[in-house]
């Protein structure tokens, strides 16, 4: 701005004093003199150009600031709720009458219940639909269950239980179509076994298939619901095949 009033000011004298001067000064002294007073238009259009420039940015500027403030003063507010909805579901589970079970109670509710018989219907009744159903009945039940969402991958999911059972601690359970034992693993694939197959002791596969002729050998697995489980027993099902 300091430089586009300089200019203004050069270039005023320089029309102040044409007049007056133009007999005593040369031609040459003239056209220069008009050269200079060229350059200065010029260059105040270009300051001109540029002043307008800036001043475009600068609204600019100040629009995403007023949409940056909107979306802050928005987001605080979404924060605000989940704050009070945070609190307030810590406050009803202090005063929940909700008790973790033991493994076989776990066991002999998943076979009382008959969630995993309803209709799976895509879009409507889906995986959400089981875990959330088995949620609500094992609470009403008396039995304290979380629901879990699992991310595959982009847009690729899946919804389950768990259950923090006395005994043997965190049991996931999909009960989607079918009363399955859940094994979750980071970075490893998802896998179910049915519910009445999940059994600590169980015949080793250890030896070659002609041996199943013999006397049969057992093994007892320490955790029947780690992933390490899992594992073996995909290792068995392979075995028996």
């Amino acid at each position: 701005t300091k430089k586009v009033i300089s200019a203004v000011s050069v270039l005023m004298a320089l029309l102040i004093f044409l007049p007056s001067c133009t007999l005593a000064v040369s031609r040459g002294e003239y056209e220069a003199l008009q050269s200079r007073l060229n350059a200065a238009q010029l260059e105040i259009g270009a300051m001109k150009t540029n002043l307008a420039t800036l001043q475009d940015s600068y609204n600019d500027l100040q629009a995403d600031y007023g949409g940056l403030l909107a979306t802050s003063e928005s987001l605080q507010d979404d924060y605000d709720d989940l704050r009070a909805d945070y609190e307030n579901s810590l406050e009803r589970f202090k005063q929940s009458t909700l008790e973790d079970p033991t493994w076989s109670e776990l066991e002999e509710f998943l076979e009382w219940d008959d969630t995993d018989t309803i209709l799976y219907t895509e879009d409507d009744f889906d995986c959400s639909g089981f875990a959330i159903t088995l949620r609500d009945r094992a609470w009403r039940y008396g039995m304290r269950s979380a629901y879990v969402e699992l991310v595959f991958g982009e847009r690729v999911g899946h919804a389950l239980n768990v259950f923090d059972t006395i005994d043997k601690g965190l049991i996931y359970v999909d009960d989607t179509q079918a009363d399955q034992i859940a094994y979750v693993e980071v970075g490893q694939p998802y896998g179910v076994i049915p519910l009445d197959t999940v059994k600590s002791r169980y015949i080793s596969c250890s030896g070659s298939p002609d041996e199943f002729w013999g006397s049969l050998a057992y093994t007892t697995h320490p955790n029947p619901f780690s992933y390490d489980y899992y594992v073996d027993y995909q290792r068995r099902r392979q075995f028996y095949e």
